[in-house]
């Protein structure tokens, strides 16, 4: 794996992008585009990007982050999974905070969505499951407020 030819070009990609921060898979899909990296996966890549004093690599938010988390949201059309940005295009606190609050509220509707379809069908173990769902992404709601 020639990690200079990676550098570069996940510098051009991420230098180029309208917004700064790039879900992991679609830098990985840029990445395996070029005859070079097609046998660069995800995990090598990720550990390249994490110690690189040019790239952050931003980790999901509270429910997105564990396998289970990110499947359920994928299920409700939300995948969130982690981004990589270059160091010098991080956005701000505020950015950064404006951007998972959308993201969870988001969330928050599909759940309720979700929820209301479950009671419909008179499914009450759905309708509390999805109850302790909404419960959780309010408090991490009100975290990433604090933020």
């Amino acid at each position: 794996m020639n990690l200079e030819a990676i550098e570069q070009a996940c510098l051009n990609y991420l230098k180029q992008v309208s917004n700064p921060l790039v879900p992991m898979s679609r830098l990985l899909r840029h990445l395996h585009e070029h005859q070079e990296f097609e046998h660069v996966h995800e995990e090598e890549l990720l550990d390249f990007l994490r110690r690189h004093d040019l790239f952050e690599v931003l980790d999901p938010p509270g429910l997105g982050a564990s396998p289970e988390g990110r499947q359920m949201l994928d299920e409700a059309g939300l995948g969130m999974e982690r981004c990589v940005v270059l160091e010098t295009r991080l956005p701000s606190r505020g950015q950064l905070r404006d951007h998972m609050d959308e993201q969870i509220a988001q969330l928050i509707a599909a759940l309720e969505t979700a929820r209301d379809e479950a009671g419909n069908r008179a499914e009450p173990e759905r309708v509390a499951a999805i109850n302790e769902v909404l419960q959780r992404a309010e408090m991490l709601r009100a975290k990433v407020r604090q933020f």
